[in-house]
This record gives structure tokens, sequence and C-alpha cells, in this order.
């Protein structure tokens, strides 16, 4: 496997981040492919699942909808081959205006150069 086939994957999520900061979904859907599904973090404890493009874009303008200046910062990432995991810290107004943090982290897959799935994880309080 040549090193720029490994790198790839790394490198269409770090665009796929790089659009989220900007909340340019269009761009954001150019680096999926047409059948990924994402399984996000919300609801708990499974998350619910997207399937296709429309309903992913549709998540996304209902997230941004929700979250005023959202940033996402990458605190590492790594990937190999058709696998990426990065770990994250996003920080967001809510809508008073307060500053919110949350971290997490995504698995993706990655399928001819593109992302075919999203598994996202994120750190929530637990009381035991």
């Amino acid at each position: 496997m040549k090193m720029s086939r490994l790198e790839a994957g790394t490198r269409v999520v770090l665009d796929y981040f790089a659009a989220f900061n900007r909340q340019d979904i269009s761009q954001m859907m150019a680096c999926l492919n047409d059948d990924c599904t994402l399984e996000a973090a919300a609801p708990a404890p499974q998350g619910a699942v997207y399937h296709g493009k429309q309903a992913i874009a549709q998540y996304w303008q209902d997230f941004f909808a929700l979250k005023k200046e959202p940033h996402l910062e990458i605190e590492e990432i790594f990937g190999l081959g058709n696998r990426c995991v990065v770990c994250w810290r996003l920080q967001w107004l809510d809508k008073q205006g307060q500053p919110k943090t949350l971290r997490g982290a995504e698995v993706f897959k990655i399928r001819e150069g593109l992302i075919c799935e999203q598994f996202s994880y994120t750190k929530s309080c637990i009381d035991f």
C-alpha cells in the first residue's frame, strides 16, 4: 500500500472538519460518499443514525442552528488505510451566549477517498 493512500483518509477527514468550522455544509457533503452513514452521539445512550447525504446535511443544518459560533479543535488524529480516528474539543455559545465545551471522538471509515461511515462519541458526566 502506498503512503499517499494511507494518508488519504486522514486528509479527507481534515477537509471535513475544516468545512465544519466554516459551517460549510456543501463542502462537508463533498467529503462524503452518497451512501454515507452518520451515527450521532445523541440522543444517549445509542445515538441517532442518519443515512445518505440529504439526511446528514439536515442533521448538520439543525446542529448549526442550535450552536452559535461552533469551533472544533482537533486534539489528535490518526489513520491507517480505510480508518481514521479523531479526538476533538468542541466549543460554542449557547442561546444565552454562555460558552460551552464538549470533548469527544469520531471513528471514520473511508471508501474510494471519501467518508462512508462516521461514528460519534462524546464525554459526559455519569453519576454512579
